[in-house]
């Protein structure tokens, strides 16, 4: 624990061996707000007793006068002791109720100890003069026996004799302070006045109540608060504390109206709300909690006794399930030493004060031991929708990725070596750009036409000597469509064709061609697209610079109508080899079963222009039935009602150049895969980031889901209104789209702004198959049905419908998490202070995930139901 320093008043002028008489009395207490020392809470006391006895204050004031009005902050609270109650029945009650105090000593008229002062330190100071009232009154309730002058904030103590008690380290916290004081009064409670004597206690604090409790609670807030915080001047007051993990843990106090307007008051009029009680967890796993959480098994097997907050804290997480009572009592009755009337006692008033599970990280003695979750009650069951993180990621700055980002580059580019694949994972908007914009004797590609020219411009800007590719010109609808049609059925040396002899009829054309051929053959620096690149094979440069992620490139995925394949037997050709390979093809087709992964035998005809001149001129085709031809792998399936055959091509990237790849989508296991001994990986890491990600994982938002339930579009609609958003092109219409899944690279303009995300970018399980054949893993046969499966993946435990087949898995998980982190990258929220929106099941780094009631549901599909409408 950290060494705590505090200041307070103290008389160190003088040291008293007695207590000071009448006339020294007043000497001190003229003059004790003004003479403070400050010292760890060890010292201190030992500055209170022999041989220096000095006379304190606990409070700190405002000016130089010692008075209840001027009081300024207090975090040390002392009580006084002369009779009826022992040092060894005070320390003994303190353990009890959990309410440690730091240290003890004798008073100057103690006789064996028989008198004594004890004092508690509080875990912060507080600055407001309602709370410290709050602490002091709690105390002396908790201890009857204390003499009653201790109240005022004013109070001055004198020193004593001897320290006899130390515990220097020990503090109390305002939340279990109020709680062991509900449990105090409700055990000493013989007549029945329970509930009375806690509302007498509120009423002279000013405290409003829940269910009849004092209305102070716990929470915890995922890094939206940042620092240790008061707010004060207000009815409710917030107190934080980081407790790691970026986990602002707190509380809040609801204080009555009056405390503010009649401060003075001696009792005040206090509200009592009503809450329900929280539904218990049914059907629970007791036997996986069993296994997976080790307190749980050692408190039930009697091997651990619990000191008290470890049995508070699984009290709070097993009250929470059906017959989580009852397992509570098998622990107590495994060992005498539980007081049980007093743990039963506490679990009625955890029940009554709804209180949520407490963190496994806040109490458990085994937490750095086991993998384990948000909570106790998550070790046992996830249910869906909820999202439970067992570890958090390691984050490092902003600059420290800066700079570990150009290290890496540099060392590329200076030791790099030629037929090597540089995978560099680094994040949205971290300046990937800016590394590569004076690069010399580099093709460069980029997903986009419009963002290859942002950057080509800026490269040029900057006085670098660079080359482009241009972009096709518009034509004529004839010509376009012509050229569509080439594309569409995969007759690109048709296509290339037909452009030469459009060139002869439209300069610009010609042009295209020309401008094409300088790029081509430049030695500057050449900007380009993903797509051109597969063509043109980075030009003369020997290092090739690709930004983004390219694996659907390099493994594109198209389909070929059944009914196209079949044209295939009406086509002339006098080359019997040609016409017998065609035939035999549409055999293996047509009798393969569907939505199962074929490899495209090695000798059709492949490169064949004469076969392909045949095909495209002989038959009417509208599908890419020349790419099939080119495939490695295919699949006949149903898009709807129409029988197609699905297929993946593989396209390599150079084997002579230098390749640096920068995304932060990429994933090594993928590209392990895809490039083999040529891959040579690089993780930047997770950076924090400065703006935020607000995560709805109760609902997957799929299209079928979405589609089988209108109201999740009233709800998304509910929270983020007119916000700017990305969703699937199905969902244009409904949202204020910006974009949509699958054509988000390079959208910048929102950078800044809060955005929203809609829906879990899934395809088509023939998606998954064929990539996976195509990296070469052949699934079992068996694990290639979709259930809901339990995912460790990035420190999060959750459901997700997936694959039993690792490799299946991963590859859906790396396509819906790419579409996902380039959606949300658009908001640039690295380096802006904004929020995006996330409404998915599939759980994203440094979310904030949030959970809605039933309420807040209804009443957030209400708003969207309503949007729009006048």
């Amino acid at each position: 624990m950290a060494v705590l320093n505090l200041k307070i008043p103290m008389d160190h002028d003088k040291c008293y061996h007695r207590k000071p008489n009448n006339i020294e009395i007043s000497e001190i207490s003229n003059h004790l707000a003004e003479m403070t020392v400050e010292s760890t809470v060890k010292w201190l006391a030992h500055l209170m007793v022999q041989p220096y006895g000095h006379s304190w204050c606990p409070a700190n004031f405002k000016g130089e006068k010692r008075n209840n009005k001027g009081f300024l902050k207090q975090q040390l609270f002392g009580l006084d002791f002369d009779k009826g109650i022992t040092l060894e029945q005070t320390i003994e009650r303190c353990q009890k109720y959990n309410i440690t105090p730091a240290f003890a000593y004798s008073t100057f008229s103690s006789v064996n100890n028989n008198k004594f002062r004890v004092v508690f330190v509080l875990e912060h100071e507080v600055a407001d003069v309602r709370v410290r009232n709050l602490v002091q009154l709690a105390l002396m309730k908790i201890f009857p026996e204390c003499d009653k002058g201790c109240k005022d904030p004013s109070r001055m103590f004198f020193g004593g004799k001897e320290l006899i008690y130390g515990n220097y380290d020990a503090r109390i916290t305002i939340p279990e302070l109020i709680d062991n004081l509900v449990i105090y009064i409700n055990s000493k409670d013989e007549n029945n006045n329970s509930s009375r004597t806690i509302k007498d206690y509120c009423q002279s604090v000013g405290v409003n109540t829940v269910n009849g409790l004092p209305d102070i609670k716990y929470f915890e807030d995922n890094g939206v608060i940042s620092g240790n915080d008061v707010k004060d001047a207000s009815p409710i007051i917030y107190y934080y504390k980081t407790c790691g993990n970026n986990v602002k843990r707190g509380y809040r106090i609801i204080f009555g109206k009056e405390t503010i307007t009649s401060p003075d008051k001696k009792k005040y009029h206090v509200t009592n709300t009503k809450e329900p009680r929280v539904k218990v967890i049914r059907n629970y796993n007791w036997g996986e909690l069993e296994e997976n959480c080790r307190l749980y098994k050692e408190y039930i097997d009697g091997a651990y006794w619990a000191y008290h907050p470890e049995l508070f804290g699984l009290a709070t997480n097993l009250l929470t399930i059906e017959s989580g009572r009852e397992k509570l009592s098998e622990g107590l009755a495994k060992n005498e030493e539980y007081d049980i009337d007093h743990w039963n006692a506490t679990f009625t008033y955890i029940n009554k004060r709804n209180y949520a599970p407490q963190r496994c990280d806040n109490f458990c003695p085994f937490k750095d031991e086991c993998e384990h979750g948000i909570n106790m009650v998550l070790q046992g069951k996830i249910p869906r929708g909820q999202v439970n993180i067992y570890e958090q990621p390691i984050l490092i700055s902003l600059k420290d990725a800066e700079t570990k980002l150009s290290e890496i580059y540099r060392e590329i580019q200076d030791n790099g070596d030629v037929g090597k694949i540089y995978c560099v994972k680094a994040p949205t908007g971290i300046g990937k750009t800016e590394l590569y914009l004076d690069a010399k004797d580099t093709t460069i590609a980029l997903p986009t036409h419009r963002l290859k020219a942002e950057v080509y411009e800026r490269s040029l800007a900057i006085g670098n000597d660079v080359a482009v590719t241009p972009e096709f010109p518009e034509l004529p609808a004839k010509h376009k469509d012509k050229l569509d049609y080439y594309y569409r059925i995969g007759a690109f040396h048709s296509a290339i064709k037909y452009i030469n002899i459009l060139a002869k009829e439209y300069p610009v054309v010609k042009q295209y061609l020309i401008q094409i051929d300088k790029a081509l053959n430049t030695e500057k620096t050449l900007f380009t697209t993903h797509q051109k690149l597969m063509y043109i094979k980075g030009s003369n440069n020997k290092t090739i610079i690709i930004d983004e992620d390219i694996f659907r490139i390099l493994f594109p995925i198209d389909s070929v109508a059944i009914t196209d394949l079949k044209s295939l037997g009406n086509i002339k050709s006098s080359d019997r080899h040609t016409l017998e390979i065609i035939d035999n093809l549409l055999k293996f087709v047509v009798q393969g079963k569907t939505n199962i992964v074929y490899v495209m035998p090695n000798n059709l005809l492949k490169g064949n222009s004469k076969a392909y001149n045949s095909i495209i001129f002989s038959s009417k085709i509208n599908t890419n039935i020349l790419g099939f031809l080119d495939c490695t792998h295919f699949i006949k399936n149903f898009i709807g009602d129409k029988e197609v055959i699905s297929f993946i091509s593989k396209r390599e990237l150079p084997l002579n150049k230098k390749i640096i790849i920068m995304s932060a989508t990429l994933n090594e296991q993928i590209c392990r895969l895809a490039f083999g001994d040529r891959m040579v990986w690089s993780d930047i890491g997770d950076v924090e980031l400065k703006g935020n990600i607000i995560q709805y994982p109760q609902k997957s938002f799929s299209r079928w889901q979405i589609n089988n339930d209108e109201e999740l579009i009233d709800m998304a609609l509910g929270i983020i209104g007119d916000m700017p958003t990305i969703t699937y092109k199905s969902l244009k219409e409904e949202f204020n789209t910006i974009a949509t899944f699958g054509a988000t690279s390079g959208l910048d303009a929102f950078g800044g702004l809060d955005i929203a995300v809609v829906g879990t970018p899934h395809v088509t399980p023939i998606v998954y198959l064929l990539y996976a054949y195509a990296l070469g893993n052949k699934p079992v046969p068996n694990d290639t049905q979709m259930s809901y499966e339990k995912i460790h993946r990035n420190g999060f435990e959750y459901y997700f419908n997936t694959y039993d087949d690792p490799m299946l898995r991963e590859i859906q998980l790396y396509l819906i998490e790419s579409e996902l982190i380039q959606a949300i990258g658009r908001a640039r929220i690295l380096r802006n202070d904004c929020t995006v929106s996330v409404f998915s099941n599939l759980p994203i780094q440094q979310a904030v995930f949030k959970y809605l009631t039933k309420e807040e549901w209804d009443n957030a599909c209400l708003i969207g139901k309503n949007y729009g409408q006048e």
